[in-house]
């Protein structure tokens, strides 16, 4: 009886375990949900966009100068290897009101030049030459230095002798896009010389000295003998001598541009009537100018320019003034020396000047000018530290 007693309580756990599964009945399984027809099905997220990846800008291509690896793009580089300074809010502006603007002074053939090579091919009359963005360089004394083909620049074109493009009419050159820099590595030429022109257009362009400072006759533009010239849009650094160089010229306009870097003087006008500069800067030129502007027989109309942070060196009787009537320096090759003068303008040794809504700031010369007369202030500011 006592066996028997362990035997059922041995085994009541299980059996109870096991019938009490056997007996448990869950009941009707629950219906599946029946979709409303009336609701709209969730929209599935839409995929997160992969973020644009935008090209890289192909450089600039560098023309007649390849960069060698660890060395400066030269046109990064002013005449000295300075920085070249943004002159973007300086120049690069509409042409504004005066002669025919740029825009319609495109005249004939259009041709695109990638080197200085082409660019001396197409000189010619009733055409516009467009320079691809870039760096042109003159080789210096005007020899290519080629094995094969041309010796010189002048084998190239009948318009160009000895660096100067002469007798051309109605030639436009500009600068596309970004704009085109010519350099000129010889400190003793001009980086662009005219001699008898007649609607001539430079837009767009930065020009400028590859060379050391020095006193030398290399300036950047020089026109001698031109009517209906328009100059826009320009650079101009880095001459031993000057920026702009005007003699024997008529109508001739020049707007939304800089000169900088010059060691002589600002600009040479003579023998010029009806010439208007307008909104541009004259700055940081010196640190030794012998003077500002040198005129003779000049009548020169100045609208909105700036003329800044301008060091003349030699404070001296005929040397020194900021706009000076030439006296000082009376032989300045290829510019004075035409013989009988075809210009003649009114005014104190025949110069008139008139400076029109324009700033003079933080410059050092000995005086205004030579001859208290020759400038005309108009509603101008002038803010000097005091004339030497």
């Amino acid at each position: 009886m006592g066996s028997m007693q362990r035997l059922t309580l041995g085994l009541g756990f299980p059996v109870c375990l096991a019938l009490a599964c056997a007996s448990y009945d869950p009941g009707p399984a629950a219906p599946e949900p029946v979709p409303n027809p009336s609701s709209k099905p969730e929209p599935e997220p839409e995929p997160e966009p992969e973020p644009a990846v935008e090209p890289k800008p192909e450089p600039e291509p560098t023309v007649d100068e390849p960069v060698a690896a660890g060395e400066v793009a030269p046109e990064t580089l002013g005449f000295d290897g300075r920085a070249t300074p943004d002159t973007s809010s300086e120049r690069h502006t509409e042409s504004s009101d005066g002669l025919a603007p740029v825009s319609k002074r495109l005249p004939g053939e259009r041709i695109e030049v990638s080197s200085m090579q082409e660019f001396v091919t197409a000189l010619g009359s009733d055409r516009t030459i467009v320079m691809k963005p870039g760096v042109y360089v003159w080789r210096d004394g005007g020899v290519l230095g080629n094995t094969e083909g041309p010796e010189s620049y002048n084998e190239l074109s009948k318009h160009l002798r000895d660096g100067t493009i002469h007798d051309v009419d109605n030639l436009t050159i500009m600068g596309l896009g970004a704009g085109a820099r010519i350099l000129q590595p010889d400190a003793y030429d001009h980086v662009l010389a005219f001699k008898n022109v007649r609607g001539l257009t430079l837009y767009n362009l930065v020009l400028g000295h590859h060379a050391d400072r020095g006193w030398c006759a290399g300036g950047v533009v020089r026109i001698i003998g031109g009517k209906d010239v328009v100059i826009d849009g320009l650079e101009m650094f880095g001459s031993g001598t000057e920026g702009l160089t005007l003699s024997q010229v008529k109508d001739v306009e020049v707007g939304h541009s800089v000169i900088w870097g010059c060691s002589e003087q600002l600009s040479t006008i003579f023998h010029a009537k009806n010439v208007r500069i307008h909104d541009t800067v004259f700055r940081d030129n010196g640190p030794e100018l012998l003077r500002g502007f040198n005129l003779g027989r000049a009548e020169v109309l100045m609208q909105r320019v700036t003329i800044r942070d301008n060091q003349c060196g030699q404070p001296m009787d005929g040397y020194g003034t900021l706009f000076s009537d030439g006296s000082g320096y009376p032989d300045l090759p290829g510019v004075t020396d035409h013989g009988k003068p075809k210009i003649r303008v009114s005014g104190p040794k025949g110069v008139a000047i008139t400076f029109e809504d324009g700033v003079i700031s933080d410059n050092r010369f000995s005086a205004m000018s030579d001859s208290p007369d020759s400038v005309d202030l108009v509603r101008s500011q002038v803010e000097q530290s005091g004339w030497d």
